[in-house]
């Protein structure tokens, strides 16, 4: 009798046990089949101007974007932002040096139907000597969404020297 109640419990245990072991599976598999992804690669251009020169900097920058919705808190929908620039160069107008601009950043935002993201890049010189300049470059990127859907839907965007 006694070996039968503990093949029973072993039974039971072991099945609750793998059930709860998938659920997190399924729960984080059916999160993902949710969430809707857009992408867009848009122009990027404007000026830094640092203590030695102005640098007229164009390229381009990818924006990933992943509606994030919360229905257990109910909280707000949101958004995932990536941002990474692409082939973002530029030329000293005093010197000549080729400049570029390169990173990525990621950022959440709540979800809404316009949304103005600034993020700061290091400018380097092209070639051997990669020490990033005394400052930066700001990128601004003006959003446009799909409230509905939580599309990225429009974007424009410059670059400019961040305010002191």
């Amino acid at each position: 009798m006694m070996n039968i109640n503990c093949l029973r419990s072993a039974v039971v245990s072991l099945t609750l046990l793998t059930g709860l072991a998938s659920t997190p599976i399924l729960a984080d598999s059916s999160a993902r089949q949710n969430r809707d992804t857009s992408d867009l690669i848009i122009p990027i251009s404007g000026t830094a101007h640092g203590d030695l020169e102005s640098i007229a900097l164009s390229g381009r920058a990818r924006i990933t974007s992943v509606l994030v919705t919360d229905p257990d808190f109910g909280t707000p929908p949101s958004v995932f932002l990536s941002v990474d620039l692409v082939s973002v160069t530029g030329v000293g107008q005093r010197t000549g040096t080729k400049y570029q601009v390169t990173g990525e950043d990621k950022v959440t935002r709540v979800l809404r139907h316009s949304d103005l993201v600034e993020i700061a890049f290091p400018i380097f010189p092209m070639g051997q000597n990669r020490a990033p300049l005394a400052h930066s470059i700001l990128a601004s990127f003006i959003l446009t969404f799909n409230v509905h859907n939580g599309r990225l839907t429009a974007a424009k965007a410059r670059l400019s020297s961040p305010s002191p």
